[in-house]
């Protein structure tokens, strides 16, 4: 369990373990693909998510927990796209979103309800831009000192991928 020879195919259950001994995730190999229900708990030993696997690719119910136990997320995978109906709620309890998805793009939203969701959630997370906004700067600073003077292919491109993902970042204003 866990300990793979990786010049054959993967098969059979995979357990990986916190250091505090409480299991971090299990999940199933067939013919080297993912297959089956995947678990992933919190080092606390709370429920982080649960997806199903057929052939490699996430089919079925996917779900998401709040370390506090709170559902987070709900969304239906086929053939490794999302299809049906996907929602996700706060930390609270309250729903948040609620959109339909078919082959993997988004179909619709819920009309005004999920406007004023968007809305109440915009109002909540409108304080956290600005932090958001200087850990962003602050990263970007760190990483061109530090990268400063190298030589290196890797170290060079490095101001540039921070930049890029704290544009990712905002855009989708993940913060």
């Amino acid at each position: 369990m866990g300990i793979f020879n990786f010049l054959k195919k993967k098969d059979g259950l995979v357990k990986s373990w916190y250091p505090n001994g409480q299991l971090e995730y299990e999940f199933n190999y067939k013919e080297g693909k993912r297959d089956g229900l995947q678990k992933g708990w919190f080092e606390s030993g709370q429920l982080k998510r649960e997806v199903n696997y057929k052939d490699g690719k996430e089919d079925g119910l996917k779900k998401g927990w709040y370390e506090n136990g709170q559902l987070w997320y709900e969304t239906n995978f086929k053939d490794g796209k999302r299809d049906g109906l996907t929602k996700s709620w706060d930390e609270d309890g309250q729903l948040q979103l609620e959109t339909h998805h078919k082959d993997g793009k988004q179909a619709h939203l819920r009309g005004s309800e999920v406007s004023a969701l968007k809305a109440e959630g915009k109002a909540k997370t409108k304080g956290n831009l600005f932090i958001s906004l200087l850990v962003a700067f602050l990263t970007l600073i760190i990483v061109a000192i530090a990268t400063e003077g190298s030589d290196e292919p890797f170290v060079k491109i490095m101001p540039a991928v921070a930049s890029y993902l704290v544009f990712r970042l905002i855009r989708n204003k993940t913060f």
